[in-house]
This record gives C-alpha cells, structure tokens and sequence, in this order.
C-alpha cells in the first residue's frame, strides 16, 4: 500500500500550471520588464566609461552626467541619419513604383500562355474527358 501524498499524481500537472503562469506573468508584465532589462542591460555598457571617468578625477554626478549627454548625442545622431534615409526614400519612391510596375507586367505578360497555364488548360481537358 502506497503511503504516498496525495497530489503525488498530479505533480506533472501542478509544475506545467506553474510554468504556464509564470510564462503568462511575464507575458503580462513584459511592457515593465522589457524597459527594466534594456536599462539593466544599458548599465553594463556605460559602467565601465564611468568608473574610467572617476579613475580620471571627475565625481560621478559629472561622470554619469557626461555618459548620459553621449547617450543621447548618440541615440539622436541616429535618429537624424534614420531620417534623412527615410527622406532619400520617399524622394525616391516614384521611381520604385514605376520599377514595380513594369517588373509586375512583365510577370502577367510570362505568365499568358506560359508553362503554368498550358499545364492549367491540359488538366482541364483531362478532367473534362
């Protein structure tokens, strides 16, 4: 006779509700833990530069401050280039879309009486007969 606990059986079933809850929590949650671990993460990079700062005499408020300003001076010089990438585009979109249109004729013009279609009207004929 087994002196068992009773929920022994349902052990399996009790871990694979945990990790579906666990798993549906972090779901839930990821629009915090998302910005959390990029700043955890973002900590990492920019800890060395300040602690290379203090070793060269500046406090951390001014090290952290100067770290914070490269940071942002990167993070917008980035969003300037991305910019102007995206006003080349849309300078340039008449031009994709003629390009387009006429690579899309040529698709429907190989395609009239092309292989495809000759092996179309065979199959017809055949179900036909």
């Amino acid at each position: 006779m087994s002196h068992g606990f009773p929920l022994q059986k349902l052990r399996p079933l009790i871990i694979l509700a945990g990790i579906l809850m666990g798993g549906a929590v972090l779901y839930l949650a990821r629009g915090v833990l998302i910005p959390l671990a990029l700043a955890f993460l973002l900590t990492f990079f920019v800890h060395p530069i300040v602690s290379l700062l203090e070793r060269l005499g500046a406090r951390r408020v001014v090290s952290v401050t100067l770290v914070v300003l490269l940071l942002f001076s990167l993070l917008a010089g980035g969003g300037w280039a991305v910019l102007l990438q995206f006003s080349n585009l849309s300078h340039d979109v008449p031009r994709y879309r003629d390009n387009l249109i006429e690579k899309i004729a040529h698709v429907r013009g190989v395609r009239k009486g092309g292989a495809l279609e000759q092996a179309q009207s065979a199959a017809k004929e055949v179900a036909q007969s």
